[in-house]
């Protein structure tokens, strides 16, 4: 048993809508290998999805071995969503194709939650709000420092930061790769040279 497997871009963070549009993709592809399940529903009224990931033609999944995985516990790590995408792809094409990958469904379950927090993901990605937030608080009640707010001005995907240069900073420019920030104390520095804080938009200040 083999199915045609949708192609998921990798190279693409995807929106709340985008992601829902692909699980079910996927499992509508092989329905007897695959569902799709709500676990939960966020503050802000998303759905907290789950691929369910066995050969239910070998046992009840309850007496299988689990395998859970999730991703984007935190708003601002979106990459992570793709490598749960990209392994529940994987499992699914490769079924009938590979030996390992079809013996390891047939005894296994997986339980993949390719976004733990879509809430906090949608924030950071559509106002480029920082942080680690869930949805709980309004993106007022969450700007609690004065300052500028972050927004993606020319919709470029990108909010971008600033680094002033600060004599008691603990950064500096790697003489590797500037786009590098190591610590100070990391690269033991031992000369005077002036290194960095970085201001983000909302006021907040911290390493980069």
């Amino acid at each position: 048993m083999m199915c045609e497997v949708p192609d998921i871009k990798v190279n693409h963070y995807h929106d709340y809508e985008e992601l829902k549009g692909v699980l079910k993709a996927l499992a509508a592809a092989a329905p007897d290998l695959c569902k799709l399940v709500s676990i939960g529903v966020t503050h802000e009224g998303r759905d907290i999805l789950m691929l369910e990931i066995t050969d239910y033609h070998t046992g009840v999944t309850e007496e299988k071995t689990g395998y859970y995985t999730e991703a984007c516990t935190h708003g601002e790590e979106f990459c992570g969503t793709n490598m749960a995408l990209e392994l529940a792809r994987e499992l699914l094409d490769s079924f009938g194709k590979k030996e390992d990958i079809t013996c390891l469904l047939r005894q296994t379950v997986f339980y993949i939650i390719p976004r733990l927090n879509p809430d906090g993901v949608e924030a950071v990605m559509k106002t480029g709000m920082p942080g680690v937030t869930n949805g709980k608080y309004s993106l007022e009640e969450r700007q609690t420092l004065p300052g500028l707010y972050p927004w993606d001005i020319n919709g470029d995907n990108i909010v971008a930061q600033m680094r002033i240069p600060d004599p008691d900073g603990e950064w500096k420019i790697s003489d590797k790769d500037p786009s590098l920030w190591p610590s100070e104390n990391l690269m033991k520095m031992e000369d005077s040279t002036t290194a960095c804080i970085r201001k983000d938009l909302s006021g907040g200040y911290g390493g980069l």
